[in-house]
């Protein structure tokens, strides 16, 4: 192995200091015990890349009872480690950095998040404080503020506010308005508040990573769709079990490309066909997907048409007996 001439030039010009009564050798001085550890080494080798704080703790934030995604995303954010436009810019993978969303200022993690005239909209109808003496808070301390004041509320307005820049930038034909927002950041909050009271889990349903299997007699489809848009590929895939947790059915299979909710949306009728094939009509379905969850349970009037056949299909299935 060949070192670099500035590794050379680092080890050479180091001079240890000696322990008293020990032979001369090479010491570690980064520890009480003088000896290398991994950890140390690691810790040495990001302050000099990064300017790693080893005596920063995160344990407030890993500590927070919140969503595990949430609490990604906000140490993604306070380490300028998600790809906004500043992100993008700084490594040369486009030119403009301007938020493409107001175009009034560089798109930082805290604008997006924060600045953001869309963003301010939204948490002004969240309820969450934004007065001017907040406003003089930088960023970290802005959000461990709003989490000891409104940590639910907040943690699904961070959350969402993010999902929402990204849907604009990827889906532009397919926007979300300020309402649909607003209404999937307040029932992520809710739904979590009703999760914790209950003491079923200590994540969102979505996270739980082991089958609970349906009420006797029950049978369960579980549902999910994938889509690749670059290459214009998309596919679904559907289970069915028992209350016993045996395998009964399955189906998976290519499908036109369109949003993501409009596949979820396709898996779930298929995943009902794949039930009533089967000679069932107890039927409890699974899905990961909220978004196709709430258009089913509430009023879709408006919707697109393929949304619409998709859903009235749907609907129609669950007023079978």
């Amino acid at each position: 192995m060949v070192l670099p001439e500035s590794l050379k030039l680092d080890i050479t010009s180091h001079h240890p200091s000696l322990l008293e009564a020990a032979e001369p050798n090479w010491y570690w001085g980064l520890n009480d015990t003088m000896i290398y550890t991994t950890r140390s080494g690691y810790e040495w080798l990001l302050g000099q890349k990064v300017q790693w704080d080893a005596n920063e703790s995160w344990l407030w934030l890993w500590r927070m009872n919140i969503l595990e995604k949430v609490k990604g995303l906000i140490w993604l954010c306070l380490h300028n480690a998600i790809p906004t436009a500043s992100f993008r810019s700084s490594r040369n993978l486009i030119i403009m950095d301007i938020c493409p969303r107001c175009n009034e200022a560089s798109e930082t993690a805290e604008h997006c998040l924060r600045f953001c005239t869309k963003a301010q909209l939204i948490w002004k109808r969240l309820e969450v404080e934004m007065s001017r003496r907040n406003a003089f808070l930088e960023f970290r301390a802005w959000i461990r503020v709003n989490l000891r004041a409104t940590k639910a509320i907040f943690a699904a307005g961070f959350w969402w506010i993010w999902r929402d820049r990204n849907n604009d930038i990827f889906n532009p034909n397919d926007s979300w308005s300020m309402k649909k927002v607003i209404m999937l950041a307040r029932h992520s909050a809710a739904e979590y508040g009703i999760v914790k009271c209950t003491n079923q889990v200590s994540s969102h349903p979505s996270l739980i990573d082991s089958w609970c299997p349906p009420p006797l007699h029950v049978v369960k489809p579980n549902c999910d769709a994938s889509l690749f848009e670059q290459q214009h590929l998309a596919s679904f895939g559907c289970v069915l079990r028992n209350d016993f947790g045996k395998w009964l059915l399955s189906c998976s299979a290519s499908i036109p490309t369109g949003s993501i909710t409009w596949c979820e949306l396709y898996a779930i009728w298929r995943g009902l066909c794949l039930a009533w094939d089967c000679g069932d009509n107890e039927i409890i379905c699974e899905t990961d997907c909220l978004e196709a969850y709430l258009l089913i349970i509430k009023d879709f009037a408006g919707m697109p048409r393929d949304y619409n056949d998709l859903l009235l299909k749907i609907a129609e299935m669950m007023q079978w007996n």
